[in-house]
């Protein structure tokens, strides 16, 4: 969960505690940790990115930074599975608070179809209804909407804006 700059400087210092007890002839084993902590954390950059720290920064409200955390992981097509789904998650949640909805459903879509937690599925699923309903696509709204009411483990505040939601697409007809 460490940004690149932190990974890169831990990265550092092991290479150089570990070239240093390679030159001293001591303490072998040391180097050779020195280098799996080097190693660990080059492998930890390329499987989880910087998204949850990215996350972290984005409940501080900011999106500019949020941005810049995200932005430091590179290649998210080479992320974990739940890692690349919180990626997409959290560059859909940029989108929205810059207004730009169908960008931000198709991160969405995304984040969805490679799995996210249980607890978040009801959620995602509110906010593309949110989005279609924003478009003045009603059916598309209720498709996703129905989706949302049928998920599991969704939070009482975001349950609760569902309930509104349906009301309101009732009086439409759909």
């Amino acid at each position: 969960m460490l940004t690149l700059r932190y990974r890169i400087i831990i990265a550092v210092i092991a290479a150089i505690i570990a070239l240093s007890f390679i030159i001293e002839g001591h303490y072998i084993i040391g180097s050779i940790i020195a280098l799996l902590v080097g190693g660990l954390l080059v492998f930890d950059f390329f499987w989880n990115g910087t998204v949850f720290a990215a996350m972290r920064v984005m409940q501080n409200g900011d999106l500019d930074a949020t941005e810049k955390v995200l932005a430091e992981t590179r290649y998210p097509d080479r992320l974990g599975r739940f890692q690349k789904a919180y990626y997409y998650l959290t560059r859909g949640m940029i989108d929205i608070q810059r207004n730009n909805s169908s960008a931000a459903e198709g991160m969405f879509k995304k984040a969805l179809d490679i799995g996210v937690r249980k607890e978040e599925e009801g959620a995602l699923y509110f906010q593309l209804a949110n989005i279609r309903a924003m478009k003045r696509d009603l059916r598309g709204s209720r498709m996703y909407l129905d989706k949302a009411l049928k998920a599991e483990n969704t939070p009482q505040q975001v349950t609760e804006q569902m309930k509104l939601m349906n009301k309101e697409l009732k009086k439409h007809g759909f």
